[in-house]
């Protein structure tokens, strides 16, 4: 199971935020490590610098007699360290320390440094013994000082107490302007989402625009746009070619019907209403093709009373010879809806036909427009929608059937496919008392503002 952001902005500030606890960290062991060589190399400086100032008042008392100069005593004291010298033979010639001994051995002939361990009542103290240049007999001179009075061991702490915090802060300002740049330099990214994403819903929108789009990403977006165009030029030729072999289908249709009606009543004439079903299947065919095609301008709207009225009259002889009744109510005021006429009227012409085929002999089918909720509701007293279809998202692009005890299947997909085209949709439901119900849910329209 894969643990972490998944988007990429989430990625970009989990990513900014480590590599700024990085940097810290880096920077810290950096100081550390900056700071110990710094106090190593100061530590030994000021060690040398005071043996040579101790070494220039023994020359000049001739090496016989020894007293550190005023200024010396000054640096020492100030510095809370010890300084003997001694002979050749390690004996105490003069000092400030209340101990007449040599702080280290005296067994080498060049400098060194050295380090004297705490004490019960002393912090550790650094030291240097070396020879003095210049006497005769030789001298030598050992220095010591407590390591926190001449170097700056507490430098790491101070800059913690006094400056380090205010890395936190820094860090705090970094990531929110990483973050803020991060989030304008995302914000092409999901302007193309959003386009990507009503590409779904929305079929005059085919590409996803390009411009102002970093290099990278617009390389990534035109990939997609190809595979749209051609995804778009193979459901095109797919619609033609449906719809090419509609109309081809079209002739001999016709043909085989009038042969048959030349035979009059004998057998051949019962293939008849096979003959009807296969010539409606096909103009169904080509109303399917024919959505694809559609262009909905903002000008394009219809009275959807007049749409059902018209509906109801070339369906009415139909429905009457079927020994079953239809009604219309709500038409007697205009309500205009985007769309056209001929698409919405093949949309609601499929709808009664699958009612027609469901609706028991003697019930009526109803047209029932609702000006409130701008829709109209085909009714029928049949068996109603198996729960299937109920259960269905009729946005999606899988095909719509009834599957109401043989339809032929391609009435509610090409009502729902047109509604999608002019931005309304296709309800499926049960009416509480009756059979199947169908809604077309329209927009209304307005005349467009053209004031601009």
């Amino acid at each position: 199971m894969k643990v972490g952001p998944r988007g990429l902005f989430g990625r970009l500030a989990i990513g900014l935020l480590l590599a700024a606890v990085a940097a810290i960290l880096f920077a810290t062991a950096f100081l550390y490590f900056r700071f110990h060589e710094s106090e190593t190399r100061f530590r030994e400086g000021t060690l040398q610098s005071f043996a040579r100032a101790i070494a220039a008042d023994v020359i000049a008392s001739e090496g016989r007699s020894f007293s550190a100069g005023h200024r010396t005593k000054t640096l020492l004291e100030r510095a809370n360290g010890a300084y003997v010298v001694l002979d050749a033979q390690g004996r105490w010639l003069g000092g400030n320390s209340s101990n007449r001994d040599a702080f280290v051995p005296l067994d080498v002939k060049e400098g060194f440094f050295f380090e004297l361990p705490a004490g019960p009542a002393q912090k550790t103290r650094y030291g240097l013994a070396t020879a003095i240049v210049g006497t005769d007999p030789p001298l030598f001179v050992e220095v010591v000082f407590p390591g926190g009075e001449i170097v700056f061991d507490s430098v790491l702490e101070e800059f913690t107490k006094d400056i380090a915090w205010l890395w936190l802060p820094f860090l705090v300002l970094m990531l929110v302007t990483n973050l803020g740049v991060a989030h304008i330099a995302l914000r092409p990214v999901r302007t193309a989402v959003a386009q990507a994403e009503a590409i779904a819903t929305q079929a005059t929108i085919l590409t996803i625009d390009e411009t102002g789009l970093p290099d990278d990403v617009r390389a990534l977006v035109r990939a997609v746009n190809l595979a749209f165009a051609r995804l778009q030029a193979g459901y095109r030729a797919l619609e033609e070619f449906v719809a090419d072999v509609a109309h081809d289908l079209r002739t001999p249709i016709a043909v085989l019907k009038l042969q048959l009606t030349d035979h009059g009543d004998g057998e051949m004439a019962s293939l008849k209403p096979e003959i009807n079903r296969m010539e409606r299947m096909i103009e169904q065919l080509l109303d399917r093709a024919r959505i694809g095609r559609i262009q909905l301008l903002p000008d394009d709207h219809v009275d959807l009373g007049e749409v059902c009225r018209r509906v109801a009259e070339f369906m009415a002889p139909l429905v009457v010879a079927g020994g079953r009744s239809i009604e219309l109510t709500g038409a007697e005021r205009p309500l205009p809806v985007s769309g056209l006429f001929d698409e919405l009227f093949r949309a609601m012409r499929n709808l009664v036909e699958n009612a027609l085929s469901h609706a028991p002999t003697g019930s009526e089918i109803s047209l029932a427009i609702d000006h409130d909720s701008c829709s109209v509701s085909v009714i029928d007293d049949g068996p109603g929608f198996p729960s299937s279809i109920l259960s269905r998202d009729l946005s999606s692009r899988a095909p719509v059937r009834s599957d109401r005890f043989g339809g032929v299947g391609l009435g509610l997909s090409i009502a729902a496919r047109t509604l999608d085209a002019f931005g309304g949709r296709l309800i499926l439901e049960n009416a509480p008392s009756r059979g199947a119900k169908a809604t077309m849910m329209l927009m209304p329209w307005s005349p467009p503002d053209r004031a601009s």
